[in-house]
């Protein structure tokens, strides 16, 4: 399959704003280059564990997005350029540039493993690509992943805090739903850490086909069932733990459907949440009669445990 990747350089302070409208759009998620980050990688002394292959000069931030060139191609770029130029002319210092570059899928994949080592998160939970060896220790959950071009590999603040708390919070035979499912890495952590069976679901067909790949990697075909769905619409199951790894403005699609699907005693995890939008969640969760029983933030991030409001 071919993709386009789209490049937007832009001010800092508008990264994540932006990368939102890539997931709004479809790309599934979006890579946020900041050079910041970069040097605060290599100053706490992480830049050889991460392999990078040099420090960036300058100063240029950007958003990359990724969409796949189908019929669908022309009225989200489209789309995206009139956000943009409503962004220009409502935001205060907004300017951006757009590089745009044909991308073929296994050229995209070969050239991210560079960037994508063995990572831990939590007590116990290792991600390892594919092609990479790892030997495990007495207690660890590893995770085998070749992520394509369906994003989620641990490495960002929302997956990591969300991975940190279903480790946190799954209990052995729980069962599972995954909201934006992705490459499928939480389903595959829920699984290997007890959970008697998990439904992921991702609206998009790319992150479905991908999620489903790893899952068969790693032998777990049997406990987890990957589907392409519009949130929760039509879903009959419920669990004891559903987990939604996505946006803020989704997440406030799907708390309506959460009670539902719930069981009993059952717990959240909300992840992906920038802090602009933490209050319009928190005032919907108490509208629906729910409860924040954890909250943690990391690079401007948070990730929520919720349950429901005692009677």
């Amino acid at each position: 399959m071919e993709w386009l990747a789209i490049k937007v350089i832009l001010n800092k302070e508008y990264l994540e704003e932006v990368a939102e409208v890539f997931n709004d759009l479809g790309s599934g998620g979006a890579v946020i280059d900041d050079p910041d980050l970069v040097e605060k990688y290599a100053q706490s002394g992480q830049w050889d564990a991460w392999e990078f292959p040099e420090v960036p000069g300058g100063k240029k931030y950007s958003v990359t997005g990724y969409l796949p060139v189908n019929h669908e191609l022309e009225g989200r770029l489209e789309n995206l350029f009139l956000i943009l130029n409503e962004f220009k002319n409502t935001k205060e210092n907004f300017s951006f540039e757009v590089d745009q570059t044909p991308v073929d899928e296994e050229d995209w994949a070969n050239s991210w493993k560079q960037y994508f080592k063995v990572l831990k998160i939590g007590e116990k939970t290792i991600i390892r690509p594919s092609w990479e060896e790892y030997n495990q220790n007495p207690g660890e959950v590893v995770i085998d992943l070749d992520p394509g071009m369906a994003f989620g590999t641990g490495s960002h603040a929302t997956t990591s805090q969300a991975m940190e708390l279903t480790e946190k919070y799954l209990k052995t035979g729980d069962k599972v739903i995954d909201v934006g499912t992705g490459s499928g890495i939480i389903s595959i952590q829920a699984a290997k850490l007890g959970a008697s069976f998990v439904n992921a679901y991702d609206y998009d067909a790319v992150a479905v086909k991908s999620a489903e790949r790893n899952v068969e990697d790693n032998n777990l075909s049997s406990t987890i069932s990957v589907k392409q769905n519009d949130l929760l619409n039509g879903v009959d199951e419920k669990a004891d733990l559903i987990i939604a790894n996505i946006v803020a403005d989704v997440i406030i699609r799907l708390i309506p459907q959460l009670d539902s699907h719930l069981l009993e005693g059952g717990k959240i995890v909300l992840s992906g949440i920038i802090e602009k939008r933490i209050e319009d969640i928190k005032e919907l969760l108490n509208a629906y009669n729910f409860e924040i029983f954890e909250s943690r933030e990391k690079e401007g991030w948070f990730a929520l445990g919720v349950k429901r409001v005692k009677e």
